[in-house]
């Protein structure tokens, strides 16, 4: 999936050495290394077990919205998707008939509706050049994988903006144009991943992560301890979601995380002989993640209609625990297990892209 993240970014908060402690005598057990300690990154994270909460999520106000990760081989967000299932056969994703401006100004609004998120930003902008359509046609191509997309500025935008509402504006020169809830999310989706510059926090080391391209194949799997801790704190403390790939086998997906819940299973479990050095006791949980998913685009918002879609998995591990009941260590206890963990600020509406913050707070203001 091509990515904008860029591990160049100082890693903060997030990051979590994935890299056993030394004289470990298994690759599963795994020590967080006082260099790389959350509780060294953000002095507000909390490590007593015991005061973790068993559940968290973010507020119903903050759910992360669903809708479509805008595929490459559609074009991105130059998809014209409210086009009908026979339009949609007969015209092409890539290189369609852009209207002028005495066109656009003899069409009816209807007709306008079907035109893409992309094309409509540029008409609202006043650019009848089409910049923004032109640049997804280059960035993207028909034969791209099926996993390329914008799922990754989907996933943190869903995160930092309210979910917009349909609206109708009108340009400088006079076109009326209407911007459905999808077209909206899809500019905020290509805006935080394609373009906007903004703070990235990671948890997984040895990810290789650089502009225009992603690889989970160079992650080392999430420490089961290091976590736990993100969930706890994150969700059950902060009320904050953050974006996640909940598998390490198989193509990367990006997931707006907004809630979780933990089942301690099995309680003063004597340290196993490879435990990480200074544990004294073990606790076998299992914990449910919830996230937001992948929909189709659609005219109105979603939350709270049966239009959202959410997904749940659950994980089993151990966690490791020293003598004043600190969370030292983990290992998970089956395949199930998340690749790794990131969180992108939201990121200021800059140059052109002014005007999309604008059509951003007229539609959250609905």
């Amino acid at each position: 999936m091509k990515s904008l993240l860029s591990l160049s970014l100082s890693l903060s908060l997030l990051t979590i050495s994935c890299t056993p402690a030394a004289g470990a005598l298994s690759q599963l057990k795994q020590a967080l290394s006082p260099a790389v300690d959350p509780l060294g990154m953000s002095v507000t994270y909390k490590r007593n077990f015991e005061r973790l909460p068993a559940s968290g999520q973010v507020s119903e106000a903050n759910l992360p919205w669903s809708d479509s990760n805008w595929p490459s081989k559609f074009a991105g967000i130059a998809n014209r998707w409210a086009l009908n299932g026979e339009e949609q056969l007969t015209e092409s994703h890539f290189e369609y008939d852009l209207k002028t401006f005495e066109q656009l100004s003899r069409m009816d609004i209807s007709a306008l509706q079907k035109l893409s998120p992309a094309e409509k930003f540029d008409i609202y902008a006043g650019r009848y050049d089409y910049p923004t359509v032109k640049s997804e046609w280059e960035r993207n191509r028909p034969d791209a994988d099926d996993s390329e997309s914008l799922e990754h500025g989907w996933a943190s935008a869903a995160l930092n903006f309210g979910e917009p509402s349909a609206i109708q504006v009108v340009n400088e020169d006079g076109v009326e144009i209407e911007f459905t809830a999808s077209d909206i999310k899809a500019l905020l989706s290509y805006y935080q991943g394609q373009l906007a510059y903004a703070r990235t926090v990671l948890l997984g080391e040895h990810c290789r992560v650089e502009f225009d391209r992603f690889s989970a194949k160079a992650c080392k799997e999430t420490n089961a301890g290091a976590f736990h801790l993100v969930l706890t704190n994150e969700l059950g403390l902060k009320s904050q979601g953050f974006v996640m790939d909940n598998k390490v086998e198989g193509e990367t997906h990006n997931y707006p995380v907004h809630g979780y819940s933990s089942v301690i299973e099995k309680d003063n479990l004597l340290p196993l002989p490879n435990a990480t050095a200074g544990t004294v006791r073990e606790v076998e949980v299992r914990t449910t993640v919830t996230y937001s998913n992948v929909t189709e685009p659609s005219q109105d918002a979603t939350n709270g209609s049966p239009l959202h879609s959410d997904k749940t998995v659950t994980y089993h591990y151990l966690i490791e625990l020293d003598a004043r009941g600190l969370v030292i260590g983990g290992s998970w206890l089956d395949q199930e297990k998340p690749d790794f963990m990131w969180r992108q600020d939201r990121p200021a509406f800059e140059k052109e892209f002014s005007k999309l913050g604008k059509l951003y707070e007229s539609a959250i203001a609905k």
